[in-house]
């Protein structure tokens, strides 16, 4: 017993719960092997506590939080989303292409319909009235409480110990989904030439096959200025008011797809500048959004994005205040960037909150999972403000964060074996990425276990 309680001593919780073999992950456990082997029973004795301590603080400790996750999600009533056969088959259309890479869903139609338009009519759930099989097949759950962050689909192994949820909030929000449909219909109207000012959308994959459409991106004010003739797409981003107006001088048609609540800041930055108030921007300066915003104001702005720059903030006039942030910021950080400003006790302070709802609820969510989760997923492009925002968002709560930017970054062999899984992603992120990643992640993770 003596022996049993010193082998016990050296094995962390954490090596069980992450790897479920302690003799081999832990060299202290070894150590004591090799210390007592004159007993000739200690390595099997060893290799039972192993066995005793992953039980217990190993398969209890992710079954408890499998289950309270599954509350979470659940509330009161639970549905069956999808399912898989025993050997771990996802039904035909849900499956991955056979070599790995994305399906042939991936290629636009040629009459130039718009991703947007394809996936929202992908679904891959089943009919109420199929039911899990018995036979070993996964459960899945799907979320139907409306309170509470997590409201995204959960699937649940047979055994319990492992989990995927995948939120609700990721993909395309209403502004991206606008953008990109307002560029595929230009396309259908036969409308040629036609220019997007800037990437329609922070996503290689919707980029590229608008190009191969004819569609051309404008990099700068200096190409815009070159051209004579077509129609100029504005992204949801927006643009300051010197775009307007080159593309009118150039006599250039102007498609204005500027998101709804990105028009909102500009109209106040605008107004405020009018009235003589200095506008504050919280958000990144080098951001296409914030360049847009900033040139609406007619009067003085300053663009904050650090702690660093909110505490050292002083005002260049003695006007009233007004504060706006990036619709895509960090919400924690905006709250906290403004009762730092807030305590500086400079005089009128005018605070205006205009994060999207899209971004507060998509940040909260995927927060809320990855304080749950062993490892989070979040899926978009490299150049995508608001994904790389998410993607700092989990890796807080998570230290095993991965970005996937394709298809083809998903590494399946950095997921852990056991636990949750959770997958977010950008607003500028096609749901056909999405379901690409997450039908992978239940054929995969959830079979093995």
């Amino acid at each position: 017993m003596e022996n049993e309680r010193r082998i016990a001593e050296h094995m962390p919780d954490e090596s069980c719960d992450a790897a479920g073999k302690i003799c081999e992950s832990c060299d202290e456990a070894g150590k004591i092997c090799d210390a007592y082997d004159e007993t000739g029973k200690i390595c099997d004795t060893a290799g039972k506590i192993c066995d005793a301590v992953e039980k217990s603080c190993g398969e209890m400790c992710v079954r408890e939080r499998i289950e309270a996750l599954r509350q979470a999600v659940c509330g009161n009533g639970l549905s069956v989303h999808g399912e898989a056969s025993a050997n771990g088959d996802l039904p035909a259309d849900q499956e991955a292409s056979a070599n790995g890479g994305p399906s042939a869903d991936w290629e636009a139609p040629a009459n130039g319909s718009s991703l947007a338009d394809r996936e929202a009519s992908t679904d891959s759930s089943l009919s109420a009235d199929q039911e899990a099989p018995a036979n070993g097949g996964l459960s899945a759950v799907a979320g139907t409480s409306e309170s509470g962050a997590l409201k995204g689909d959960l699937w649940v192994s047979p055994d319990g110990l492992c989990a995927l949820y995948q939120a609700r909030s990721a993909g395309f929000c209403f502004g991206v989904r606008r953008a990109v449909d307002t560029v595929y219909e230009q396309i259908e109207k036969g409308i040629r030439p036609i220019y997007t000012y800037g990437p329609i959308i922070h996503n290689e994959v919707v980029v590229r096959d608008l190009e191969e459409k004819g569609v051309r991106v404008i990099q700068s004010v200096e190409e815009l200025r070159r051209i004579r003739s077509g129609t100029v797409i504005i992204r949801s981003h927006g643009v300051g008011r010197d775009i307007y107006s080159i593309i009118e001088s150039n006599g250039l048609r102007v498609v204005d797809a500027t998101c709804p609540f990105v028009k909102k800041i500009h109209r106040i930055v605008e107004q405020k500048g009018k009235e003589g108030a200095e506008v504050i921007i919280i958000g990144s300066a080098s951001h296409p959004e914030v360049q847009g915003i900033r040139g609406w104001s007619t009067g003085e702005v300053t663009v904050i994005e650090t702690e660093e720059e909110a505490r050292s903030f002083v005002p260049r006039t003695d006007k009233p205040l007004c504060v706006v942030s990036q619709t895509t910021f960090n919400l924690k950080k905006f709250h906290k960037f403004v009762e730092i400003m807030k305590g500086l006790r400079y005089h009128e302070f005018a605070v205006l909150n205009t994060i999207c709802n899209a971004t507060e609820e998509r940040q909260t969510e995927a927060r809320s999972i990855a304080r749950l989760a062993d490892c989070m997923i979040v899926i978009g492009g490299k150049h995508s403000s608001n994904t790389q925002k998410l993607y700092e968002i989990c890796q807080k709560e998570c230290s095993n964060t991965y970005f996937v930017q394709a298809f083809d970054d998903l590494n399946l062999r950095l997921v852990p074996f056991r636990g949750i899984v959770g997958i977010s992603a950008g607003a500028s992120t096609p749901n056909i990425l999405i379901e690409e990643v997450s039908n992978l992640c239940r054929k995969t993770i959830l079979s093995r276990c």
